[in-house]
């Protein structure tokens, strides 16, 4: 295909519907990110208090209770870590959604194509983002593999 023909590209009504539909799913399910990024990053954020006192309870004074304390701390931050990974596609796709709907409505090309670049970068980031936990996902298996192994000499 060559750019002469995308030129005469035309949207139908029945595209601009699903595209105005899918406008409205992409907006609801933004928002929604958006909420439970922020309920997880405040589950993070009180993570680390809520773990030290269950655990200090629960283990006393002990050394074992001091060598956990940390854990609170490295878990509240995983949390907050992940709500703020989150939020990326989340304000991608609100974008998108928002810059279709004006599209549609104002029959305005320029609009058309950021919300397009908008969608295109959300998946992007969806597809590194899933390269690099398969990658993660890789090395553990590897690790384990190897750990396994050296337990095993050893017994």
């Amino acid at each position: 295909m060559s750019l002469s023909d995308f030129e005469k590209l035309e949207i139908t009504d029945s595209a601009k519907n699903y595209l105005l539909e899918t406008a409205k799913w992409g907006k609801f399910l933004a928002i929604a990110g958006f909420i439970m990024s922020g309920i997880l990053m405040l589950f993070g954020l009180f993570f680390g208090t809520m773990y030290n006192g269950m655990m200090s309870r629960a283990m006393g004074e002990t050394q074992a209770a001091s060598q956990v304390q940390g854990m609170g701390f490295f878990m509240g931050a995983l949390y907050v870590a992940i709500a703020a990974i989150y939020l990326i596609p989340c304000f991608y796709l609100f974008k998108f959604s928002k810059k279709t709907k004006t599209a549609i409505e104002d029959s305005d090309a320029s609009d058309l194509e950021e919300a397009f670049l908008n969608q295109k970068s959300m998946f992007k980031f969806f597809g590194i983002f899933t390269i690099v936990i398969l990658a993660i996902y890789g090395i553990a298996f590897l690790f384990a593999i190897i750990g396994g192994s050296i337990f095993a000499f050893m017994r």
